[in-house]
């Protein structure tokens, strides 16, 4: 019973995350109508707004970019469900259910434990970040989904899984991984980070078939070419610039601007994310990123969390 509520939850989130959507966040945000425009564009014309014919990614605001994750599926999204508040945000509730659905499996796979992996998916479903993200009309809600895919399709058991099966979900991982690093500039370092450690667990310590991880890394790179060469030759930098905290006119509140100074501000920035009103209370100031009204955890976080830290305190102190 406990796990028939607890799936039951979850499938109330998802559902949650469709409703009133042209009511809830009032309004279509500047950022929302930009991308929006691009889409409805590359749909009636094979263009983005500027002419461009069949881009891997369209300018929008700031020195931002419309990236081809959101561009094409946007693309066939709005050929089925038109070109409404509701249809455009609709589509990141989708990703967003899929995002639920990996968590789902990443933890079945990773845990090996039904309840564990329910637990994983209503971690996922409760999230005040993650509901957040499913009702705004733009690309970042796109990259949990695409990552936390790539880790569930990697991880795939090679023993009661055809041979086959094996080798096609890992190149579909591959591809996930490429789309991720493709659709959220922050996330490229997350898994510049993560992708090691996942590779080195799966390939070494649990000796899984080497060859896997050979195709999973040169088919995620491949596909990343053109993305690594657009980064390098500066074309997709000009918004990383502009909000760097090493940018000029950002140091200048604070004094002088200096490299030094600049890190500062970097480690301040870095250690907010750890505080109790960004984590529990109030969230991220910005408010497409957070209601103001809970936390960056959820109650489940929050739980779990404390959990974790009293077993840990009892572990110290027996030990």
């Amino acid at each position: 019973m406990p796990l028939l509520l607890v799936a039951a939850l979850v499938f109330l989130a998802g559902l949650a995350r469709f409703a009133f959507l042209e009511l809830a966040p009032p309004g279509f945000y500047i950022d929302e109508a930009a991308i929006s425009a691009q889409v409805i564009c590359l749909r009636q014309s094979g263009a983005d707004l500027f002419g461009h014919h069949l881009p891997l990614f369209a300018d929008v605001l700031g020195g931002g970019f419309a990236t081809p994750a959101y561009l094409y599926s946007g693309v066939v999204w709005t050929s089925i469900f038109g070109d409404s508040v509701s249809s455009f945000r609709g589509l990141a509730a989708f990703y967003s259910v899929l995002f639920i659905g990996g968590t789902y499996l990443l933890g079945l796979r990773f845990w090996k434990s039904q309840p564990a992996a329910w637990l994983c998916a209503l971690a996922a479903a409760l999230s005040p970040w993650g509901f957040q993200f499913a009702r705004i009309a733009w690309d970042p809600g796109l990259a949990p989904a695409f990552s936390v895919w790539a880790f569930a399709l990697l991880w795939v058991p090679e023993s009661g899984n055809g041979k086959r099966s094996v080798w096609l979900q890992t190149f579909l991982g591959s591809v996930c991984l490429s789309l991720a690093a493709y659709t959220y500039p922050p996330l490229r370092v997350q898994l510049a980070i993560m992708t090691p450690f996942a590779l080195y667990l799966l390939f070494v310590r649990e000796r899984r078939d080497w060859r896997r991880a050979a195709m999973f890394v040169a088919v995620a790179t491949v596909l990343s070419l053109p993305l690594l060469k657009m980064t390098l030759s500066g074309e997709l930098q000009a918004r990383f610039a502009m909000l760097s905290v090493f940018n000029p006119d950002y140091l200048r509140q604070f004094g002088e601007p200096s490299f030094g100074l600049g890190l500062l501000q970097l480690l301040k920035n870095f250690a907010s994310h750890f505080t109790p009103s960004y984590l529990i209370l109030s969230g991220d100031a910005n408010l497409r990123h957070s209601t103001g009204s809970f936390g960056e955890w959820s109650w489940l976080d929050l739980f779990g969390f404390t959990v974790a830290l009293v077993a840990f305190l009892k572990f110290a102190i027996g030990k």
